[in-house]
Parts: structure tokens; C-alpha cells; sequence
């Protein structure tokens, strides 16, 4: 799923990408402020007041510079020696490399497999509509979505009330409860236990720190 439908399905079920935690509109970072709704800016220009809301966070602190996330010519330096999942898994979720995404992809679906097979997974369940859903590829899709648009996801959550998956997957909560959500934590801890492996190298070659 591309960012764009992302935000299209989420806008069509009411999540509001106006009212953010800062005047940006990059829900990836951290914000200190937000913007008014267009009810409290009505009632501010009702009532004279300023439309300017108050800050959510205050101090004399000077801002922390915040590195920005690695570049393809970083992770290249990182890249000798790495085992290729873990590689691609860096180069996806910090470098958004969405070439990485195929493969990361097949490994997932080879892991879902494996994992099935072993604890005797159903190979489809029904959606909120009753018809059935082979939930294996939507869910690893789903997964490979949310490291790159995890912001997205986040603020999403907050304004709805059943777990923003579900309504991504077209299941029911209880759907999602009992029969999928044990299974993505299992596929996005072998995807994190990626990650964490691939970011430990290049952590240690670029930044010198220690494995």
C-alpha cells in the first residue's frame, strides 16, 4: 500500500491528518505544536481571542539536533559482510528504500509459512464483510507498510476506536484479536530481530559504536 491510498483510506474513515501534533504536516517527527481545529479556530474568531494555540511543550532548552535518517552513501559504507535481509531490512525502514520491499516481502511470506506450518495457522479467515480473506500476503503488506508509515499509523490509532489494522485488513475487532493479531507480532518480531541486526553493523561502522 502507497502512501497516498494509505491516506486516502484513513481520511475516508474519518482519521483527521489536520489536527496534528505540530504545524507541520510530517507525522514521521516530533512537534511542539498543532494546529486548531476549524471548531476552536470558530469559536476563537466568536469570542475575539487569538487563534493561536498555546504551546504543548515549554522550556528554555536549546533544540537538540535530531540526525536524520541514514542515507543510501551511510548504509553503502555499512553494507560489506551483511547477511542480505538484515541489509535490505536497514535500507527499507531507515533508508526507505522501497526496492527492498520484494524480497523483504518473500522472506516474510517463507516465515509466515514456516510458522503455520508449525503452530497449525488457518489459511483464511472472514473479513468484516464475510467473504474470505487469504490473510497471509495483506498481512505482511501490511506490516512492510506500517515500518514505513508508522507515524501514520500512530495518529490514526488515537482517533479510532477499533486497532487501526483491522480496519486496514477489512476484519472485525474480534477478528483481529482472535485469529491475526498474535500472528503479525510474530512476523514483525522476526522482521524487527532483522533490523536490529542489520542497524547494530551499521551503527558500529558508521558511527563506531559498539555491537
Amino acid at each position: 500500500m502507497r502512501e497516498t491510498e494509505l491516506i486516502a483510506f484513513l481520511v475516508a474513515r474519518g482519521v483527521d491528518f489536520e489536527y496534528t501534533a505540530g504545524n507541520a504536516s510530517n507525522l514521521e517527527g516530533d512537534a511542539s505544536r498543532r494546529r486548531m481545529t476549524r471548531s476552536e479556530r470558530k469559536a476563537a474568531v466568536d469570542q475575539g481571542s487569538t487563534t493561536q494555540v498555546t504551546d504543548t511543550v515549554t522550556g528554555t532548552q536549546t533544540r537538540v539536533y535530531r540526525k536524520p535518517v541514514w542515507s543510501h552513501q551511510e548504509l553503502a559504507l555499512a553494507a560489506k559482510g551483511m547477511a542480505l535481509t538484515p541489509w535490505l531490512a536497514v535500507c527499507f525502514t531507515h533508508g526507505r528504500d522501497i526496492s527492498a520491499r520484494e524480497h523483504l516481502f518473500h522472506e516474510l511470506h517463507v516465515e509466515s509459512a514456516i510458522f503455520a506450518r508449525k503452530e497449525h495457522w488457518p489459511t483464511s479467515v472472514h473479513d468484516a464483510a464475510g467473504k474470505v480473506l487469504f490473510y497471509h500476503a495483506p498481512l505482511i503488506d501490511l506490516l512492510l507498510t506500517q515500518q514505513l508509515h508508522g507515524g501514520r499509523f500512530t495518529h490514526a490509532q488515537a482517533q479510532l476506536l477499533l486497532p487501526v489494522e483491522a480496519l486496514l485488513l477489512n476484519v472485525t475487532e474480534t477478528i483481529w484479536a482472535r485469529y491475526l493479531s498474535d500472528k503479525y507480532q510474530r512476523l514483525q518480531q522476526k522482521y524487527e530481530a532483522w533490523l536490529a541486526e542489520g542497524r547494530s553493523l551499521v551503527r558500529q561502522r558508521i558511527m563506531g559504536a559498539p555491537i
